[in-house]
């Protein structure tokens, strides 16, 4: 019997998860912070490392004209404060907060990212 290929937002349920599929070794953040690399900072370069790993190991190309979607959040007044909204498509601009090395390929898959790593995406955008 054939194995059923998994998706991958079956695969990737975390940084460990997006490192391993892109075959590159985790980042200390406890050293990172020690260097004086900030919180913001690292959710970015973790964020970057989820998203390469979500679009397959196909990165962005922001020069060809292909839809790319970014997930969009409302932040308002409450206990959390911020919380995962929609994804939206751009085909010549990204917007702010998110950026291309944050965008993705598949709406589904972009609305994944920010339903699964919303607290990444929080330290990263506040």
């Amino acid at each position: 019997m054939a194995k059923k290929k998994l998706n991958i937002t079956d695969q990737i349920r975390s940084y460990l998860d997006a490192c391993k599929y892109n075959g590159k070794q985790p980042l200390s953040e406890s050293k990172l912070l020690e260097a004086g690399v900030t919180p913001k900072q690292i959710a970015g370069i973790e964020l970057e490392e989820i998203t390469l790993a979500l679009n397959e190991g196909k990165p962005t190309d922001i020069y060809n004209g292909e839809p790319r979607y970014y997930p969009v959040f409302w932040t308002y007044e409450g206990p959390s404060g911020f919380a995962f909204q929609d994804s939206r498509c751009a085909f010549t601009h990204a917007a702010a907060g998110s950026g291309s090395r944050h965008s993705y390929h598949d709406k589904a898959v972009s609305d994944y990212s920010g339903r699964q790593f919303t607290e990444l995406w929080k330290e990263y955008l506040s």
